[in-house]
């Protein structure tokens, strides 16, 4: 996961935040979301309503170092292949 989320932000493929996935969702850009295990309820629960795939990982820090931010709590997937990946992944072992 870790890894699929650094290539992602590095090619431009993530919507980070709540804001920014919200913006990426009303374009239909968004094929997956990530939200950390520590979200608020209000975050998991717009992650719900979103109707796409939902991975939850790490905590909002550990989400924030792997993206070079303090804290991340939700992140949009705007590329299916990444989608697709971090599906694989995590059908592999539990995230």
């Amino acid at each position: 996961m870790i890894s699929f989320l650094g290539f992602a932000n590095k090619a431009g493929k993530l919507a980070i935040g709540r804001s920014a996935v919200i913006s990426a969702h009303l374009k239909n850009r968004v094929y997956a979301v990530v939200t950390a295990r520590d979200a608020s309820e209000k975050i998991n629960s717009m992650a719900n309503d979103l109707n796409v795939e939902l991975f939850r990982y790490g905590t909002k820090e550990e989400l924030g170092r792997i993206l070079g931010r303090e804290e991340v709590a939700i992140i949009g997937i705007l590329d299916v292949g990444f989608a697709k990946s971090i599906r694989l992944q995590a059908n592999q072992k539990e995230i």
